[in-house]
């Protein structure tokens, strides 16, 4: 999709909010999601049918639930603006470059749906800090300059060498997959070092000759959710009771993973029945002191303005993440 269509759109969208009329709550959620462990949340709502039992329970009645899968976030802004897809969950990238191309009058974001911390390992052991690295050097991110890892690597590279070197890394790092980017870390390719996220963190830190050099809290120092869950301004407008049926859920999901690990380990295994990766791993996982599971967004703002310095968002940024997100998430401690 070209840029110019891709701002037609959102114009011809943003103008239909205010002639939209009002209607009855929806009787079918449609619900955008990627691939991997960090989407256990919203596997188990989908499993454990939670916004159904919570729909039932609060007098909405039957309501139909459809998660569509896609193998990243600018899929799912793309069905969000075409009217596919009701409700997306992603990395706050994909939710901040929709929430920029609207100036925030096409969507706003919900919650948060916990955080996991990526960490950078390399097998050079010559390097001990990011400074360590040299022009011999390759680091694996998912997408060069604009994945979360990549945007953590050059908020590390201005800590260690001042506004001025923020992008000194940049001309190191290739685009690989997280599977890919291990695969690579263990055959001693060009590949010296990854920015990875779990399960990828727990199975390198286990490889003899791999050794951490950060993780996500040495550069912002604070966690940072996984991603985003957001929606349009109508769909919320018209939805006010599914979307509080929608927290009661999200909110059942967050308390069964941290109340009974090996039942959300269960759960994911058999939604992903190719999954390699173990009940044991999974449960070390979900209970590592750096991982945690909860609604609230954090550091949303934290990576906007990082996107703010690098050009990735034009719009001013508000001075406080509340206006980023709706009013049901206002009562949480959100950064």
């Amino acid at each position: 999709m070209g840029r110019s269509t891709y701002y037609r759109i959102i114009a011809v969208f943003v103008a239909s909010l205010s002639a939209a009329p009002a209607s009855a709550e929806a009787t079918k959620l449609r619900l955008g999601v990627q691939y991997g462990l960090t989407y256990l949340v919203p596997t188990v709502m989908e499993k454990e049918k939670l916004i159904e039992a919570e729909a039932k329970k609060e007098g909405l009645g039957e309501i139909e639930t459809v998660w569509i899968r896609t193998a990243g976030g600018p899929q799912l802004n793309d069905a969000i603006l075409s009217g596919n897809l009701d409700l997306a969950f992603t990395g706050a990238t994909s939710f901040l470059n929709l929430w920029d191309k609207s100036r925030g009058k096409l969507v706003r974001a919900l919650f948060g749906y916990g955080h996991m911390s990526f960490v950078l390992a390399t097998n050079n052991p010559n390097v001990k800090t990011v400074a360590d690295f040299t022009e011999k050097d390759r680091i694996a991110v998912p997408a060069v300059g604009s994945s979360t890892p990549a945007m953590f690597l050059q908020m590390a590279a201005e800590k260690a060498f001042g506004p001025e070197g923020m992008r000194k890394l940049d001309p190191l790092t290739v685009s690989r997959s997280h599977p890919d980017a291990m695969t690579a870390l263990f055959s001693n390719t060009e590949i010296t070092a990854h920015f990875a996220s779990p399960p990828f963190v727990q199975m390198e830190a286990a490889r003899p000759g791999i050794h951490k050099v950060l993780q996500t809290e040495d550069v912002v120092g604070q966690p940072v959710s996984n991603g985003i869950i957001y929606a349009t301004q109508t769909f919320y407008a018209d939805n006010p009771k599914l979307m509080q049926v929608f927290r009661n859920a999200l909110q059942r999901a967050v308390d069964l993973i941290n109340n009974d690990a090996e039942r959300a380990a269960g759960i994911y295994l058999k939604a992903n029945p190719g999954s390699t990766i173990t009940a044991k791993e999974i449960i070390d996982i979900i209970k590592d002191p750096s991982t945690g599971w909860e609604i609230t967004p954090l550091g949303t703002m934290v990576i906007a303005q990082h996107m703010k310095k690098t050009g990735q968002i034009n719009s001013e940024l508000p001075e406080d993440w509340k206006e980023l997100f709706f009013p049901i998430a206002y009562d949480l401690p959100g950064n």
